[in-house]
Protein backbone atom coordinates (compact mmCIF):
# COMPACT_ATOMS: atom_id res chain seq x y z
CA UNK A 1 0.00 0.00 0.00
CA UNK A 2 2.79 2.44 0.93
CA UNK A 3 4.64 1.59 -2.29
CA UNK A 4 1.53 2.24 -4.37
CA UNK A 5 0.96 5.61 -2.72
CA UNK A 6 4.61 6.49 -3.29
CA UNK A 7 4.32 5.69 -7.01
CA UNK A 8 1.08 7.63 -7.33
CA UNK A 9 2.74 10.62 -5.66
CA UNK A 10 5.75 10.35 -7.97
CA UNK A 11 3.53 10.18 -11.06
CA UNK A 12 1.60 13.26 -9.87
CA UNK A 13 4.84 15.21 -9.40
CA UNK A 14 6.06 14.25 -12.89
CA UNK A 15 2.74 15.26 -14.46
CA UNK A 16 2.76 18.59 -12.59
CA UNK A 17 6.32 19.30 -13.77
CA UNK A 18 5.43 18.50 -17.38
CA UNK A 19 2.32 20.69 -17.26
CA UNK A 20 4.22 23.60 -15.73
CA UNK A 21 6.85 23.27 -18.47
CA UNK A 22 4.21 23.26 -21.22
CA UNK A 23 2.38 26.29 -19.83
CA UNK A 24 5.58 28.18 -18.98
CA UNK A 25 7.07 27.70 -22.41
CA UNK A 26 3.90 28.92 -24.11
CA UNK A 27 3.58 32.08 -22.03
CA UNK A 28 7.20 33.27 -21.75
CA UNK A 29 10.25 32.70 -19.63
CA UNK A 30 10.32 32.04 -15.90
CA UNK A 31 12.86 34.09 -13.93
CA UNK A 32 13.63 32.59 -10.52
CA UNK A 33 14.79 35.00 -7.84
CA UNK A 34 16.01 33.52 -4.55
CA UNK A 35 15.49 35.76 -1.55
CA UNK A 36 17.04 34.59 1.71
CA UNK A 37 15.99 36.11 5.03
CA UNK A 38 18.96 36.13 7.38
CA UNK A 39 19.93 38.33 10.33
CA UNK A 40 16.86 40.54 9.91
CA UNK A 41 17.71 41.30 6.26
CA UNK A 42 16.74 40.18 2.75
CA UNK A 43 19.63 38.80 0.71
CA UNK A 44 18.98 38.08 -2.97
CA UNK A 45 20.90 36.43 -5.78
CA UNK A 46 19.87 39.21 -8.17
CA UNK A 47 18.06 42.51 -7.98
CA UNK A 48 18.02 43.36 -11.72
CA UNK A 49 15.98 41.31 -14.19
CA UNK A 50 15.66 41.70 -17.93
CA UNK A 51 12.05 40.70 -18.63
CA UNK A 52 9.58 40.72 -21.49
CA UNK A 53 5.80 40.85 -21.66
CA UNK A 54 4.43 37.40 -20.82
CA UNK A 55 7.35 36.36 -18.61
CA UNK A 56 6.89 35.19 -15.03
CA UNK A 57 8.97 36.11 -12.00
CA UNK A 58 9.12 33.30 -9.44
CA UNK A 59 10.15 34.56 -6.02
CA UNK A 60 11.57 31.79 -3.81
CA UNK A 61 11.79 33.03 -0.24
CA UNK A 62 13.92 31.13 2.32
CA UNK A 63 13.73 32.04 6.00
CA UNK A 64 17.19 31.27 7.42
CA UNK A 65 16.74 33.66 10.37
CA UNK A 66 16.89 31.28 13.35
CA UNK A 67 14.01 31.65 15.76
CA UNK A 68 12.31 34.41 13.75
CA UNK A 69 9.05 34.51 11.83
CA UNK A 70 8.88 36.93 8.92
CA UNK A 71 6.44 38.03 6.24
CA UNK A 72 6.92 39.18 2.66
CA UNK A 73 4.90 41.88 0.95
CA UNK A 74 4.86 43.76 -2.35
CA UNK A 75 2.24 46.37 -1.61
CA UNK A 76 1.78 47.59 -5.21
CA UNK A 77 0.79 44.07 -6.29
CA UNK A 78 -1.22 43.26 -3.18
CA UNK A 79 1.09 40.26 -2.70
CA UNK A 80 1.40 39.06 0.89
CA UNK A 81 2.96 35.97 2.41
CA UNK A 82 2.50 35.98 6.18
CA UNK A 83 4.23 33.95 8.87
CA UNK A 84 7.21 32.46 7.11
CA UNK A 85 8.74 30.41 9.91
CA UNK A 86 12.42 29.61 10.39
CA UNK A 87 13.71 27.08 7.79
CA UNK A 88 10.54 27.43 5.71
CA UNK A 89 10.67 28.06 1.96
CA UNK A 90 7.74 29.65 0.11
CA UNK A 91 7.30 30.85 -3.45
CA UNK A 92 5.12 33.27 -5.35
CA UNK A 93 4.74 33.79 -9.09
CA UNK A 94 4.27 37.24 -10.61
CA UNK A 95 3.21 37.83 -14.21
CA UNK A 96 5.33 40.52 -15.85
CA UNK A 97 2.45 42.06 -17.83
CA UNK A 98 1.93 45.70 -16.82
CA UNK A 99 4.41 45.68 -13.93
CA UNK A 100 6.17 48.83 -12.75
CA UNK A 101 9.93 49.24 -13.37
CA UNK A 102 10.70 48.12 -9.83
CA UNK A 103 9.22 45.83 -7.23
CA UNK A 104 9.68 47.07 -3.67
CA UNK A 105 9.24 44.44 -0.98
CA UNK A 106 9.19 44.54 2.81
CA UNK A 107 8.68 42.34 5.84
CA UNK A 108 5.27 43.16 7.28
CA UNK A 109 6.53 42.30 10.78
CA UNK A 110 9.80 44.27 10.62
CA UNK A 111 9.47 47.53 8.68
CA UNK A 112 13.25 48.09 8.43
CA UNK A 113 13.57 44.96 6.28
CA UNK A 114 13.14 45.94 2.65
CA UNK A 115 14.48 45.29 -0.83
CA UNK A 116 13.94 46.10 -4.51
CA UNK A 117 13.99 44.18 -7.77
CA UNK A 118 14.53 46.41 -10.83
CA UNK A 119 12.89 45.29 -14.08
CA UNK A 120 14.35 46.18 -17.48
CA UNK A 121 12.90 45.44 -20.90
Amino acid sequence: MKKTLMWIGLVCVVIACLLSFVFASSSGRIHEVNIVIDSMAFVTDTNILSVEEGDTIRLIIHNDDAGMTHAFEIEELNLRVDNIHYSEVVSADINVNDLPNQLNYTCRHHSLMEGTIFLTQ
